[in-house]
């Protein structure tokens, strides 16, 4: 029997004009739903009602996002060891994610200022 810590719950994870809706268990960690969300991507490349956005995005490993719990300004990524119960993100709870721009290699802390530079949301 799994405890309820332990259920199966469907997150949307927004990007731009996209919502991606995932299933993962809410022990899953950041670095797991970062992955389901590269392969949501992936299986939307074949999507023609937003073939810029699905073009770009298919080729976005999980390594290069950042997901966010919040859409306000400074808020902090997710770690990427940590549950989705560690930050009690429920059932059909929405997640923020944004891409590293190509050509943008270096680490940049997560303020509004480096975020215009390195990532893109």
């Amino acid at each position: 029997m799994s405890s309820a810590s332990d259920k199966m719950i469907c997150v949307r994870c927004k990007r731009r004009n996209a919502t991606f809706f995932v299933r993962v268990k809410t022990t899953q960690s950041i670095a797991d739903v970062k992955q389901e969300v590269s392969d949501a991507l992936s299986c939307s490349s074949d999507d023609s009602s937003s073939p810029s956005a699905s073009a770009s995005a298919s080729a976005v490993p999980p390594q290069k996002m950042r997901i966010y719990a919040s859409d306000k300004e400074g808020s902090d990524p997710l770690p990427n060891e940590a549950t989705l119960a560690d930050h009690e993100i429920a059932n059909d709870a929405v997640l923020y994610v944004v891409f590293r721009k190509p050509g943008k290699e270096e680490v940049e802390d997560a303020t509004a200022d480096s975020d215009d530079d390195c990532w893109e949301g």
